[in-house]
């Protein structure tokens, strides 16, 4: 195991586990320039809020869309059918149904 220039880091690391800044005895900064470990701690974090915010938008189509008759606009949630095949309850006719927010 190579000799360590630190003991502890900011990001948590161990000896038994040491991070680059421990190897190579760098300062720990939170402030441009950072230092590695808050480098790959600041990319996560922005990484979680991009795939947060991208599954918020995908469930909010998801949960949020409904299913109506192209011709009356009738709900087609309880109609008979396929997912792409219903039955409208309202007109009678057998459609595609249309999605609306």
């Amino acid at each position: 195991m190579p000799k360590l220039m630190k003991d502890e880091c900011c990001c948590g690391a161990t000896k038994q586990n040491p991070c680059q800044c421990m190897k190579e005895g760098l300062k720990c900064s939170m402030n441009p320039p950072r230092c590695p470990c808050y480098k790959l701690l600041n990319a996560q974090k922005k990484a979680s809020k991009e795939l947060s915010k991208s599954f918020d938008d995908s469930w909010s189509v998801v949960k949020r869309k409904r299913p109506y008759c192209p011709y009356c606009e009738g709900h087609l949630n309880f109609a008979e059918g396929e997912w792409n095949d219903k039955h409208c309850t309202s007109c009678r006719k057998w459609v595609t149904p249309f999605y609306a927010p």
